[in-house]
């Protein structure tokens, strides 16, 4: 079985001393399994761990860092997407987002209280590291006081529903 990526967004900056032991409970593989370290380092890191975040920090905006994150094959059932950013969300107290695989400026918000929304994100301009932009939320986030709070039609439209069980015609009730 072949690992598994996550791509996550955080809000405020997290103390990267704290992400183990979120992780650690997050992908349920006991105190310890999980190394952090700066993305793109190879030194100093300890490749056996079954899950790996590599932290890119970014420049002053609505987003400090985005982890990468890889559980490995002794993972054995790696959680959703979405059970990542929520856990991280509550764990880390701020706001986390998910990408969104169709839509690359789309992200799924989770918040520590349990909320989750959408938000559109852009590039701001970084002088020397990436700075990124929440624009705009489908509904209030306290993290993105600056974010237009608007309709998202393209979150609406890409996100999949279950098929409707069928209902009689007009008129057509039991008599």
């Amino acid at each position: 079985m072949a690992g598994r990526d996550y791509g996550v967004l955080v809000a405020a900056k997290p103390d990267p001393a704290a992400l183990g032991p979120v992780l650690d409970a997050v992908f349920a593989v006991g105190e310890g399994a999980v190394e952090v370290g700066l993305e793109g380092t190879a030194d100093g890191w300890r490749w056996d761990t079954p899950v790996q975040c590599g932290i890119t920090w970014f420049e002053p905006g609505d987003i400090s860092c985005q982890l990468l994150l890889y559980a490995g094959p002794a993972v054995p059932d790696p959680p959703s997407d979405e059970a990542v950013g929520r856990a991280l969300a509550r764990g880390l107290g701020t706001a986390v987002l998910t990408d969104h695989p169709a839509t690359p400026w789309l992200y799924r918000v989770f918040t520590p209280g349990g909320e989750s929304t959408w938000a559109a994100i852009e590039d701001a301009d970084g002088i020397d590291a990436p700075a990124l932009r929440v624009t705009a939320t489908q509904a209030r986030v306290d993290a993105f006081p600056d974010a237009a709070v608007r309709g998202l039609p393209e979150a609406v439209r890409s996100v999949p529903f279950a098929p409707r069980a069928p209902t009689p015609a007009c008129g057509a009730g039991p008599t």
